[in-house]
C-alpha cells in the first residue's frame, strides 16, 4: 500500500479499500440475541414503562447460566422493578446480592450464612476445586499469576483482600468476605480443613516502616468479637497483614495475633508460584495425593502456613 495514497485519500485508494471491505464477513456473536434484549428493556424503560421493562429484562436473565452475571443483570431487574413494586424489588435485590457479593445490599441486609463445606482433607479440597476451577494447566497457571501480582503492597486493597480470597480456595481452605459482603466482620474468613479459622485484617495499603496502630489493631479485636458471636463453639487465629509485625505502644495485641509482614508476605507468594508450577507438571492438580504433597513441600499446609508465612505481634 503507497503511504500518501492512505494518508491523501487518493479516489483509487479508497475505490480498491472499499472494495476490499465489502468482502469481508463478520461472524453472529453468540449473545447477539442475549444484547438485543437487554437494550430493548432498556429503551423501554427510558420511556418511562418499568413494566414491560421489567418484563423484558427478565427474557435476558432466563438466558443466561453464570452466577455473578446473573445477579448483575438480577440487579437490573430489582432497577426496573423498584420504580412499581419496591417490597418485590428488595426480594429480587437481596437474590441478585447471593449470586455476586459484589452487587449492591438490599435495605434489609444481609444474613451471614456459614459455609457450606464436607470437611474434606486439604489436599483433597484443593484438588477437587482446582479441577472444578481449571479446564487445563494452563489456565491455572494464568491465573495464579493474576492473582499473585494483586497479592502485593498498595493503594490497591480491594484487589488485594480479592486475592487472599482466591488463595484461600487454591491451597485447600474455604474462604470469605464478610466486611465486603455484609458490611461487618472480618476482611478474610478461612475455614481451614480441620474446623479452625483464620479471621484476617489486610492492611496491605499500610505505610511501610510504621507500627501497627490502635485503630488497625481495634479493628482486629472487633472482628474476633463477631467471630466468636457467629461461631462461638470454634477456635481461630487472628491474622493481620501489615508490613511490621511490631505493634504501637497504645495497640492492645490480640490474643495469638499472628502477622503476615513484608518479608513473609514475599515468601508466601514465591511459594505459592512454585506450587502452582508444580500443579501442571502431568497435570498434578487432579490428583489429591499429588497436591497434599506439593502443599507440604511448599509449606503452604495448614500445619505449617502460620509458621512459615507469619510472625507473633509483639510490642
Amino acid at each position: 500500500m503507497n503511504k500518501p495514497q492512505c494518508l491523501e485519500r487518493d479516489k483509487s485508494w479508497i475505490s480498491w479499500s472499499k472494495g476490499a471491505l465489502a468482502q469481508v464477513r463478520y461472524d453472529t456473536p453468540e449473545n447477539a440475541g442475549f444484547s438485543n434484549d437487554e437494550r430493548r428493556a432498556f429503551t423501554i424503560a427510558l420511556q418511562g414503562d418499568y413494566v414491560n421493562a421489567a418484563k423484558e429484562q427478565q427474557k435476558v436473565i432466563n438466558d443466561i447460566e453464570d452466577s455473578a452475571i446473573h445477579g448483575l443483570h438480577l440487579q437490573r431487574l430489582a432497577i426496573y422493578t423498584n420504580f412499581f413494586d419496591q417490597s418485590k424489588a428488595q426480594q429480587i435485590q437481596k437474590k441478585a446480592n447471593q449470586e455476586n457479593r459484589q452487587l449492591l445490599r438490599p435495605l434489609a441486609g444481609v444474613q451471614y450464612k456459614t459455609p457450606a463445606t464436607k470437611n474434606l482433607p486439604q489436599g483433597k479440597q484443593a484438588s477437587s476445586w482446582l479441577q472444578d476451577r481449571y479446564s487445563s494447566g494452563n489456565d491455572l497457571l494464568i491465573a495464579v499469576n493474576a492473582m499473585l501480582s494483586d497479592l502485593d503492597w498498595g493503594p490497591r486493597t480491594e484487589q488485594f483482600e480479592q486475592s487472599m480470597f482466591n488463595l484461600a480456595w487454591h491451597i485447600g481452605h474455604v474462604g470469605q468476605q464478610p466486611e465486603r459482603d455484609l458490611g461487618c466482620g472480618p476482611d478474610g474468613l478461612w475455614r481451614l480443613s480441620d474446623g479452625t479459622f483464620y479471621v484476617i485484617e489486610a492492611k496491605s495499603g499500610a505505610d511501610p516502616g510504621h507500627p501497627v496502630y490502635k485503630s488497625d489493631a481495634k479493628q482486629l479485636s472487633n472482628s474476633m468479637d463477631w467471630f466468636r458471636k457467629q461461631y462461638p463453639d470454634s477456635k481461630a487465629v487472628p491474622l493481620l497483614i501489615h508490613p511490621e509485625e511490631k505493634f504501637d505502644s497504645h495497640a492492645a495485641i490480640p490474643p495469638d495475633c499472628h502477622v503476615i509482614t513484608t518479608k513473609r508476605l514475599e515468601k508466601l507468594r514465591q511459594s505459592v508460584r512454585e506450587f502452582a508450577s508444580g500443579l501442571v507438571v502431568e497435570d498434578a492438580f487432579r490428583d489429591p495425593i499429588r497436591v497434599t504433597s506439593l502443599l507440604n513441600s511448599h509449606n503452604l499446609s495448614s500445619g505449617n502456613f502460620l509458621r512459615s508465612f507469619s510472625a507473633l505481634g509483639r510490642k
